[in-house]
């Protein structure tokens, strides 16, 4: 696997129904350089299909604002998918030989996410631009956990519990709305990627981060909507 830069896109997926068979309610995402810099950002709300409800319930669905602000689910996906390729980097090889791009996500239980896409990509017979080799923060937070021993010991390795524990404003209220989520992946990936050490992981539990991710969306994330990249 090669890449031609550093690029990342954080993604988190919220979905009813089952992993086989899931419905995404909504997705969003940003892609950031080596620098953990912001280039773009994707977040839209997927309508369910007519007659269908959520099953079991998502704490965050609303039918009357999905009416209001969804789109067509496979609308969402190729939208998705359109944002994914201008931020692929990972290069590939088709059996013939030539050479393709996809793109590499981050996502918190990034099993979760990566096979919920998958099967939904599948099931609409959408292209999913993306390496299935997703990177995982809460595997990166277990292994610092590992490493550090007594110095890094989390209550949970939940991504409300590990905001808690490095100082990033992620409250419960917050949790499971995509966009939410994915901006408190993006800051705790940030937070783990500065303290590699257990004295530097220790340290930071008692020193807040200076942005939450709870406030308001990038100038150039745009829901239902892909923002090209500067």
């Amino acid at each position: 696997m090669q890449s031609t830069d550093d690029r990342l896109v954080f993604v988190d997926v919220e979905a009813v129904g089952s992993v086989r068979k899931p419905h995404v309610i909504q997705i969003a995402a940003i892609a950031t350089n080596g620098k953990m810099e912001e280039l773009a950002g994707f977040e839209a709300k997927a309508q369910l299909p007519k007659g269908g409800k959520p099953k079991p319930s998502h704490s965050r669905y609303n039918k009357k604002l999905w009416d209001a602000e969804g789109s067509d689910a496979k609308k969402v996906a190729i939208e998705f998918a359109s944002f994914l390729t201008r931020n692929a980097t990972v290069e590939r090889y088709s059996r013939n030989g030539q050479m393709f791009r996809v793109a590499q996500l981050v996502a918190h239980n990034s099993g979760f996410d990566s096979d919920i896409l998958q099967a939904w990509f599948k099931q609409l017979n959408v292209y999913l631009p993306a390496s299935f080799q997703t990177l995982c923060t809460m595997q990166r937070a277990m292994w610092l956990s590992q490493e550090a021993g007594d110095d890094f010991r989390p209550s949970d390795f939940r991504l409300v519990s590990l905001c808690k524990h490095f100082g990033i404003e992620h409250s419960p209220k917050q949790a499971h709305d995509a966009f939410n989520d994915v901006r408190a992946t993006l800051l705790l990936y940030r937070e783990m990627r500065m303290r590699n050490t257990p004295r530097e992981l220790l340290r930071s539990a008692t020193r807040p981060s200076s942005v939450g991710c709870g406030a308001r969306k990038p100038s150039n994330l745009v829901s239902n909507a892909v923002q090209q990249n500067s």
